[in-house]
């Protein structure tokens, strides 16, 4: 009982009329993932427009992703893929690590686009019509050179053991004194 007192004598002061601390913490906006979320597929050009203005967009730039059935974030807008390495790494970003500015929209696929992830417009070190060829030419060279070792001897080549009394009878070593 005497615990709910203190707490009822600390509680008090905070929810006064003079402080409003507790009042201030309730009518502020607390955003939530409801406000990040896309709205509707815009229809009219005033929806478009208050898409872009949403996104930070200029109308002109402002392009949502086609209504196929296929992917349907809405009024998200369809950005340019561009990976996180292929960003600039001396321009002055907000955010360093994801290589972006506060406020810039995040790309609907930014999952494939981080610089961990495979680069999307990364010029491959091979051609694609080249990659089975080596993969042949690997393999193939592999089996010629196995094939022509086989016939070499295998085994480990080493000394006959040496024994004290081996199969010549020879002696290595005697109990006699240095003279």
């Amino acid at each position: 009982m005497a615990t709910l007192a203190k707490i009822k004598n600390l509680v008090i002061p905070l929810a006064s009329a003079h402080n409003r601390v507790l009042f201030n913490a309730v009518r502020n906006k607390v955003m939530t993932n409801f406000d990040y979320m896309p709205g509707p597929y815009p229809k009219t050009e005033e929806e478009r427009i208050q898409a872009a203005k949403k996104y930070g967009l200029h109308p002109a730039e402002y392009k949502p992703y086609p209504e196929d059935g296929l992917i349907a974030p809405g009024d998200y807008p369809e950005l340019p893929m561009i990976a996180v390495s292929q960003k600039d790494i001396n321009y002055p970003w907000d955010d360093p690590d994801e290589r972006r500015n506060y406020e810039e929209p995040i790309h609907f696929n930014m999952n494939l686009l981080q610089e961990d992830k495979t680069d999307i417009g990364e010029i491959p070190f091979y051609e694609d019509w080249k990659v089975p060829l080596y993969f042949l030419a690997y393999m193939i060279g592999g089996w010629v050179i196995f094939s022509l070792a086989w016939k070499l001897p295998r085994f480990q080549p080493r000394m006959e053991k040496q024994m004290p009394f081996g199969k010549t009878g020879r002696k290595h070593y005697t109990f006699e004194p240095a003279k």
